[in-house]
């Protein structure tokens, strides 16, 4: 009797935070609203309706990406402020010429690339401003270029082992349950064929068809028109230097110095440089962006506590696997292609990668092949601003509306599909 009661309670709070969190997408679609009230109303109602407590969902608004997305925000606005980040526009114009198709293929090749190695939250505030200064710098929209931006960053944590936040858990689930961990560039060959399918798609569909293309500028390089200055003083150099010296030990990224710690040291050296003033660093602060990422993280942990993902996937891949392992592969991955469309995709490799694991040896399977396709299921996460706090700040930084984004993260996931299937009948043997 104590067990049918546990399992309707279960069932009954995972009832309810469904039906939450389809109302927050709802409120977040509503124009009138402001996307950070949305997140917002849906963790306080996760709490009301004590799918988890206070403590659980308010810890995400002073929680490591938080802290970490302020402290980048500082960093960036002093770039702009100082006019660095206009001359690193100037000057990579040079490089890139003025058209778009040259540019945003530069942002896709460097957002891959730096990904690999600075996990994507810290990359995309780091080198924002570099981005958007390029962009305003060739006379481009804004929007095209932070798209492709978010976009290549999620592909690059795929390159090396450290580039995200997912492919470490997955090591620790290998290694704990007694399976050999991932190599460093093991995960690479998904990255290039995911930036092969995916570069040309962006390049001739979604810049086409999808992307905006309204004259809009983020608030945070909203400083003026003598932002193009010639010569680099003493001011740009510093905030320059800060900037490169954040992204040295944010790759380095040792025990005693977390990410979210480097990006609040950053911040304090641009204050205390004279990089910016106090009410130049409020302003370099969207704080909309973070309420609004908090909001989602806390929501997120929320469904994460209900179980309905366990208890509603193990038995169908069961089911599945007296028939194909490959339809057990192709139904994992969409499984966490389209589940992180409504949670963080990190929680989701938490919690799809032991249940996937623990399939391995029953199906034949190789344990690497299951933990790995739930990697980049992961990763195909854009057509909603909820899987990640990098797609939560582009889309509110972006100034994109939900439908904009809905429709290229769409997009993005058709052809993330593609390459997936791609990767799964070349790279994987079972």
């Amino acid at each position: 009797i104590f067990n049918r009661r546990e399992e309707t309670r279960v069932t009954t709070q995972a009832m309810i935070a469904v039906a939450i969190l389809i109302f927050t997408v709802i409120l977040l679609f509503n124009p009138k609203l402001p996307r950070a009230v949305g997140a917002v109303t849906g963790a306080v109602l996760m709490i009301l309706f004590q799918i988890t407590d206070a403590g659980t969902v308010f810890k995400q608004f002073a929680g490591d990406t938080i802290v970490l997305m302020f402290g980048m925000m500082v960093v960036g606005g002093a770039l702009f402020e100082t006019g660095m980040a206009a001359h690193f526009g100037k000057v990579l114009t040079k490089i890139t010429g003025r058209s778009e198709t040259g540019i945003v293929l530069a942002i896709l090749v460097f957002g891959a690339v730096v990904s690999a190695f600075v996990t994507a939250n810290s990359a995309f505030f780091m080198f924002l401003p570099v981005v958007v200064s390029l962009a305003l710098a060739a006379g481009l929209s804004v929007q095209r270029a932070i798209w492709p931006f978010s976009v290549a960053l999620q592909i690059g944590q795929m390159i090396t082992l450290v580039g995200g936040n997912g492919n470490l858990i997955s090591q620790n689930f290998l290694l704990e349950m007694g399976y050999e961990g991932w190599g460093f560039f093991e995960l690479t060959p998904y990255a290039v064929l995911l930036f092969l399918v995916g570069t040309p798609a962006i390049l001739f569909i979604d810049l086409k068809f999808l992307v905006p293309d309204r004259d809009f500028k983020p608030s945070m390089a909203d400083v003026g028109e003598s932002d193009f200055p010639e010569k680099i003083n003493g001011k740009m150099a510093t905030s320059g230097i800060i900037l490169l010296a954040v992204m040295i030990v944010m790759i380095i990224n040792p025990k005693w110095c977390p990410q979210h710690l480097t990006a609040v040291i950053g911040a304090l050296a641009c204050m205390f440089t004279g990089c910016l003033n106090q009410k130049q660093a409020l302003k370099a602060v969207d704080f909309n962006c973070l309420f609004m990422v908090a909001g989602m993280t806390g929501i997120a942990k929320a469904f994460q506590s209900t179980g309905i993902l366990e208890s509603l996937f193990t038995p169908m891949l069961v089911s599945l696997g007296k028939t194909s392992p490959y339809l057990v592969i192709i139904a994992i991955y969409l499984f966490a292609a389209i589940m992180p469309q409504f949670m963080n995709n990190s929680a989701l490799v938490t919690i799809l990668t032991p249940i996937a694991l623990t399939l391995a040896t029953p199906m034949g399977i190789p344990a690497k092949a299951l933990a790995g396709i739930v990697l980049v299921g992961s990763y195909s996460c854009n057509a909603t601003p909820m899987a990640t706090g990098t797609s939560a700040a582009t889309i509110e930084i972006g100034g994109y509306s939900i439908m904009e984004w809905f429709k290229m993260g769409l997009f993005q996931l058709a052809y993330s599909i593609v390459a997936a299937l791609i990767y799964i009948f070349i790279f994987i043997k079972v």
